[in-house]
């Protein structure tokens, strides 16, 4: 893992300047390729090959090409087996066989790739910059593209050393509060974007166009029964942690307590000789301290059946005020979801014994492990039902005082309409603190519609993992993690995300992963049951969650309200946001997503705005 930084144009001290503000992404080394027309930074975290050999910005023998690239290729051993006949290699790296697949065969050579990467390749002799990101979008890339300039980075931070215009996205905005994240291709910056996932772009003479090398595939296999389909898991699985535990540095695993991250454990358990190295974190609290550390004690009895050496941390209120403003800086954008602090905290403290981790981030996304999918194909397959047994259903809702859920129950709703009855921020509550002109009607409808029109005639819940995967999973989850692991130079890897993996979890139909409204996963945990012990196969769905609702009550309740009450006339309605964060602290209404949102955004505009 590392970090990446370039432009089209020739610039020695500006391209130093990007590498320094992303220099914790690699904090192992940094290199610099100026030419005319391209300039190219390169900051590296070593993890495969640690030799001066690997270092980067890295070139073909001939020095037409020149490689910056953050990630790993999981399949690179066998890429490389493929070149050697024809390369003669000069080091043990994955960037080099990325090089060389390049040389072989241009940019059809990103479909080949299993792995996680943001690449730039300059050819020096066609004079044009390549620019690829993995399908799934779990290492970030953001880019510039105006007045004949392009200019990109790992992290939007090194873009803003440039004079580029500072302002704030509009509709991003309005994205954000309604997501509670900024789904891709926007930033919360006007005219910088996410690289889309899954393309590459050439540019040359000052035009950038934009392909896609891989979606994903729907129904690559067709199982006959679950039992063949959870056979076929397991054996990608076991293939997937087998490739990604390959490192010459310490290596990890982030251990939840849940599913996903206890079969990473179980199955690198088999592959690895000796003690494995575990991390998991848990909170100090005055209240219901069971309630919020239930995931940590069962981690920490997890990793005792599985006899790693663990490391369990415990974070409190006063140890987010301490990291709060880092957290924000490091993320780039506004982030709503509480518990990027304690990512942040925990990547701190396993920093210290490893370099690289696996967690079991994806497996709720591929395999239906969240109840929304349950009740979405429910509401499905309730639609079609006649008219008049519908319109009944609602009347015996709403007289039950079941509101929400009617809402939900609203027939003729798209898909798209479908999926944000769940995710989505009501409008009636957004309008209480947002100025009436952010409002653009269906914007967010938009998003989806885009999505879902890459998705075929599936299932509605498979519908509903395809868009988490490429909303939710990339533009929030994956992205938080990134961003609170490299802040320390430690690598996240995601094996249940593996493109073999995907490929399997979409060749499933959505009925095999929901047994019932509490716990989905069924065809998953069918796959990985006999690895795991017993007492977590008894254990209901949590969602992993910190006391973030109580500590704005309590000991971060003055830093949130200092930020409620900083908030922008342009943008908020600051007497609606205070009373929102009042009733919340009087325990009068639950609050928190929404404010924390609000807290994060005004902090957000204060690092990059006002005290930039």
């Amino acid at each position: 893992m590392c970090g990446i930084n370039g432009f089209n144009f020739k610039d020695r001290e500006l391209v130093y300047k990007m590498n320094e503000l992303n220099r914790h992404r690699g904090p192992d080394g940094q290199g610099v390729f100026i030419d005319d027309g391209i300039s190219l930074g390169h900051n590296r975290l070593a993890i495969i090959d640690l030799s001066q050999n690997a270092a980067q910005p890295m070139h073909d023998e001939v020095k037409r090409y020149w490689l910056v690239y953050n990630g790993e290729i999981y399949n690179y051993q066998d890429l490389r087996k493929g070149l050697e006949n024809k390369y003669n290699f000069f080091s043990d790296s994955d960037s080099e066989v990325i090089l060389r697949l390049f040389q072989q065969h241009d940019v059809e050579c990103f479909k080949m790739l299993n792995g996680i990467f943001a690449i730039a390749i300059w050819d020096s002799f066609e004079k044009r910059l390549i620019l690829a990101r993995d399908f799934v979008g779990v290492k970030p890339l953001y880019y510039f593209n105006q007045n004949n300039k392009l200019i990109f980075s790992s992290e939007i931070k090194s873009i803003l050393v440039h004079p580029v215009e500072r302002s704030v996205d509009l509709d991003s905005l309005l994205q954000y509060f309604k997501l509670l994240y900024v789904p891709e291709p926007k930033t919360m910056f006007k005219n910088i974007n996410k690289f889309p996932a899954g393309h590459y772009a050439v540019f040359k003479n000052n035009k950038l166009k934009l392909e896609s090398f891989k979606r994903v595939n729907f129904g690559v296999y067709a199982f006959t029964s679950k039992q063949e389909a959870a056979e076929k898991i397991r054996t990608v699985f076991h293939d997937s942690i087998k490739r990604q535990l390959v490192s010459d540095k310490p290596l990890g695993i982030f251990l939840s307590g849940g599913i996903d991250s206890s079969a990473v454990l179980a199955e690198a358990s088999k592959i690895v000789q000796g003690s494995i190295k575990t991390f998991s974190v848990g909170f100090k609290t005055v209240e219901e301290e069971e309630k919020f550390n239930q995931d940590a004690r069962l981690a920490k009895r997890t990793a005792e059946y599985f006899a790693t050496d663990h490391c369990h941390f415990e974070i409190s209120e006063n140890d987010i005020k301490d990291i709060f403003d880092k957290m924000v800086w490091h993320m780039d954008e506004p982030n709503s979801n509480p518990t990027a602090a304690a990512i942040y905290l925990l990547s701190q403290r396993t920093k210290n014994k490893v370099d690289v981790v696996l967690g079991g981030d994806g497996g709720d996304e591929l395999f239906g492990g969240y109840p929304r999918y349950y009740f979405g194909n429910l509401i499905s397959r309730y639609q079609t039902l006649p008219k008049i047994i519908q319109s009944l259903g609602l009347m015996f809702l709403r007289l039950l005082g079941k509101s929400k859920a009617a809402d939900k129950f609203k027939p003729n709703k798209t898909d798209a309409q479908k999926i944000l009855s769940f995710l989505g921020q009501p409008d009636k509550s957004l309008r209480l603190f947002l100025n009436e002109q952010l409002f653009k009607p269906e914007a967010d409808i938009e998003v989806f519609n885009q999505i879902l029109g890459n998705c075929p005639n599936v299932d509605f819940a498979t519908k509903f993992m395809y868009a988490d995967l490429n909303s939710w999973l990339r533009d929030e989850s994956l992205v938080r993690s990134d961003k609170m692991t490299m802040a320390h130079g430690l690598e996240q890897r995601v094996p249940i995300l593996d493109n073999e993996m995907i490929d399997v979890a979409f060749s499933i139909p959505g009925a095999w992963k929901l047994k019932n409204s509490k716990r989905g996963k069924d065809i998953w945990i069918q796959a990985v049951k006999d690895l795991l012990p017993p007492y977590l196969l008894e254990q209901p769905k949590r969602g992993w969650f910190s006391p973030m609702a109580k500590w704005l009550r309590y000991g971060l309740k003055d830093l949130a309200k200092e930020h409620v009450s900083q908030l922008n006339d342009d943008y908020f309605n600051r007497t609606a946001a205070l009373k929102m964060f009042d009733e919340h602290v009087e325990k009068k209404q639950y609050n928190l997503s929404l404010i924390w949102a609000l807290v994060t955004w005004q902090a957000w505009y204060n690092k990059f705005f006002i005290n930039k």
